[in-house]
């Protein structure tokens, strides 16, 4: 049953404002430090896979470089929309909204759900599509066998990011730290297991690595949704109650919201794969060496998108508020976060790329001589790169926080497919410069976005949800 579009919203712990930039900071990191956390244990079960994989030779870790990278693109898409879930929560809790944080939540679970469907059907069928597109057949050989498996848990992702999301948006996300936490060290020893066999169970190879994926993924899910349910920062939210009712009005708002930040996730996630699928045509060596480098920047990718959620998050609780110069400056902080951790691990990468490269690749194995050779020129254009996508990333979660989703679309299109695709292949194939060429054409793209993304959140709207009445004591 759809309830009234113009319900008065139920008065409810409200959450709690910066009056001042150091109260910024102490709220901001109260956010971020639990979620920058958990990101790093995800990328931590990302790099066990990688590693063990690694141990595999060079044509099985590019395999899942290339088809598990477009499989997790895939779900990229999915959870850009599902943030929207989390922005309107955050919304209500800081207008002081419980019924408005309980539908906003059920929301977001049942759109995993809808999402789920196409996203397996989608990775089932990415083996076939890349056949035409001159990758090696061993490549494809070993990727078939890790997306086939890998996509039985597109389900418990999904929904886990959703519940993720509440959490979240609550100021509450060191429960989430805690689940995955809990599941690095499960994960790392059961891909070993499952990929080299033992105890009963015979080697699995590169699916190995996917099914210790699917079986972390669901204990994972069972485990943040009884935590939800019991643990009571979240659970007197009442997020389960009247589960099954649908709001048209909330569904409006994720579309007209979600669209374009899915749109964004689409041509940012096409134009980066559609570089690495052009990778490929330079053979295994240099798609391998490219997937340890997106491994290494990969650090300063999850580190800044930790922080821009946690800027999602502020900016969104100040919107519910009502309050547009601490909404501002609530973005501004995210931002100067963002861009200087990612200088720090540019920094790192600078100094020593083959020492981080031979956690991913044995480099000394003559067998991955011509990778080792490709792997320093990569780094340093990664470097500079990964810095102007900190600001990019961040700002655009800042301007998602408060609803401004059209414009960043239009931009990232820009950058994506004016600069970077056009550039980065004209580089490498016409004018001769080879893989590396790519990435030039990938860090222009990132440094015109990144420009415009922030100059987009100094001077662009500061729009505002309907008043809804909500009781401010």
């Amino acid at each position: 049953m759809t309830p009234p579009a113009a319900a008065a919203p139920s008065a409810g712990e409200r959450a709690e404002v910066a009056e001042s930039l150091s109260d910024e900071l102490r709220l901001h990191r109260r956010v971020a430090v639990p979620i920058v956390a958990t990101f790093l244990v995800e990328l931590g079960m990302w790099y066990t896979d990688a590693i063990i994989v690694g141990r595999l030779g060079a044509a099985p870790f590019a395999a899942v470089g290339l088809l598990g990278g477009l499989f997790w693109e895939t779900l990229f898409v999915c959870f850009a929309l599902l943030s929207i879930a989390g922005v309107l929560i955050g919304n209500a809790y800081g207008a002081g909204d419980t019924a408005g944080v309980r539908r906003a939540f059920r929301h977001g679970v049942m759109l995993g759900a809808l999402l789920c469907p196409p996203v397996m059907l989608l990775a089932a069928v990415t083996p076939d599509l890349l056949a035409p597109t001159g990758q090696e057949p061993e490549v494809l050989r070993h990727g078939e066998s890790y997306v086939m498996a890998v996509l039985w848990s597109a389900p418990a992702v999904l929904w886990f990011t959703a519940l993720r999301g509440l959490a979240t948006a609550l100021s509450r996300p060191g429960l989430v730290t805690l689940v995955s936490a809990v599941s690095l060290p499960f994960n790392a020893a059961l891909t070993w297991w499952f990929v080299f066999g033992g105890w009963g169970i015979d080697a699995m190879g590169v699916a190995g690595a996917a099914w210790a994926t699917v079986v972390t993924t669901w204990l994972g899910l069972g485990a943040l949704a009884a935590a939800v349910a019991c643990w009571r920062p979240v659970a007197r939210f009442r997020p389960f109650d009247d589960f099954f009712a649908m709001d048209a009005g909330v569904w409006r708002r994720i579309a007209r919201l979600g669209l374009p930040v899915a749109g964004v996730r689409v041509v940012e996630g096409a134009s980066y794969q559609a570089l690495k699928i052009a990778m490929g045509a330079f053979g295994a060596a240099a798609l391998a060496a490219h997937h340890v480098v997106a491994s290494i920047a990969g650090l300063s990718t999850t580190l800044v998108i930790a922080i821009a959620h946690a800027g999602i998050v502020r900016v969104s609780q100040e919107m519910g508020a009502r309050r547009p110069a601490a909404m501002l400056r609530a973005g501004w902080v995210a931002i100067a976060a963002a861009t200087a951790t990612a200088a720090v691990v540019a920094v790192l990468m600078l100094a020593a790329p083959l020492d981080a490269a031979s956690i991913f690749l044995a480099i000394d194995d003559p067998a991955n001589a011509d990778a080792r050779s490709l792997i320093a020129p990569l780094a340093t254009v990664a470097a500079p790169l990964i810095v102007f996508e900190a600001v990019h990333i961040a700002a655009t979660r800042a301007l998602r926080g408060r609803h401004d989703t059209w414009v960043p679309m239009w931009i990232s299109s820009a950058g994506a497919w004016l600069v970077a695709v056009p550039l980065g292949l004209a580089l490498a194939f016409s004018w001769g410069v080879g893989p590396v060429g790519l990435w030039w054409g990938l860090g222009a793209g990132y440094m015109v976005t990144g420009v415009l993304m922030a100059r987009r959140w100094r001077r662009g709207p500061t729009p505002f949800p309907p008043a809804r009445n909500a009781p401010r004591g």
